[in-house]
């Protein structure tokens, strides 16, 4: 339960969220921490889902949109569907755009025309920024964006595009800037699970001793995606319209390390391999959040350190 301002006069409603993307990696686990807290959360999907609740919702499909806002008018709605992997981004520029851009506008229209209180929650991302440079400092939410690939590109108009609806249209949304998210039940192409299941994948002896890797010296910032839902939840109560919000742990590890730290955690004799193939065109060195701004608003502020989440997603693909 939450106050919000739907008229002059203050009323009491109840939460209502639609999340987007609901089937995804982080959507599953925003359904999980909404549920648990009694709340009633809306899913949806761009593919239909069995004998589910989930609605069938394509991002890019404005009379969908349309139905689902104007039929449904959630109090808020967490904006995690689109298209999530760098790797995909350079190999498929057109649909990242469409998905992450595009969709997020045909959003902001459909709660501008049909659900004018219903509070936003734009997912963006840390490549929105670029790379940091070489002086090793943490990046607030005023440092200078220079996305190095399409994806930091698609994420980066979405983030405009919110304030300008903010700014002429009054639409009550905010942007975040989550870092590396991880733990168990993530989609392969991002490296804790690339290295988690070659890992798996050689003590059960499905491949050689050999881990292929790309680039180990880039230094990013990881938080395990408990809490980072967690920290969506206080930026819907307490998040400030039109603001950007990083959502981090401010800590830096090197690929290397969450390497070392994998195969610290196996018995067996690993022997890394660098693959070229493995590589980025474009490769951010260094990037690093400062979470102070989403702490001083909502006081949240991470609780799972990284080799909790490291040994949760090694075990989770050995038990698969």
């Amino acid at each position: 339960m939450i106050w919000r301002e739907l008229n002059p006069d203050l009323m009491l409603i109840d939460m209502r969220v639609l999340v987007t993307g609901s089937t995804g990696f982080v959507g599953e686990y925003m359904m999980d921490f909404l549920e648990n807290k009694n709340i009633d959360a809306i899913g949806s999907s761009r593919d239909q889902v069995g004998n589910s609740d989930v609605i069938t919702l394509d991002i890019v499909d404005v009379d969908q949109i349309n139905k689902v806002i104007k039929g449904h008018k959630p109090t808020h709605i967490v904006h995690l569907a689109g298209q999530s992997n760098v790797k995909f981004a350079w190999e498929d520029p057109q649909t990242t755009i469409l998905n992450n851009t595009i969709g997020t506008v045909n959003i902001l229209n459909a709660i501008r025309d049909y659900s004018p209180y219903t509070t936003f929650l734009s997912i963006g991302s840390s490549e929105e920024y670029g790379n940091s440079s070489e002086v090793l400092e943490y990046v607030d939410e005023s440092y200078l964006t220079s996305p190095k690939n399409p994806y930091g590109v698609s994420k980066l108009s979405a983030c405009y595009l919110v304030q300008q609806y903010v700014q002429a249209y009054q639409v009550q949304a905010l942007h975040v800037r989550p870092f590396n998210h991880i733990g168990p039940k993530q989609s392969e192409g991002f490296v804790t699970q690339d290295f988690a299941k070659q890992i798996v994948d050689i003590e059960k002896g499905r491949i050689s001793s050999h881990i292929r890797v790309g680039n180990l010296s880039s230094v990013r910032d990881f938080t395990d995606v408990r809490d980072i839902v967690a920290a969506y939840y206080e930026l819907l109560l307490k998040g400030k319209t039109g603001e950007i919000y990083n959502v981090c742990s401010g800590k830096g590890f090197s690929i290397q390390e969450i390497l070392d730290e994998f195969i610290s955690l196996s018995d067996s004799s690993i022997k890394v391999e660098i693959d070229p193939t493995r590589f980025r065109p474009i490769e951010n060195k260094y990037l690093v959040g400062s979470n102070k701004k989403i702490k001083e608003d909502t006081n949240w502020s991470p609780e799972i350190d990284v080799k909790t989440s490291l040994n949760e997603i090694l075990n989770y693909y050995r038990n698969l």
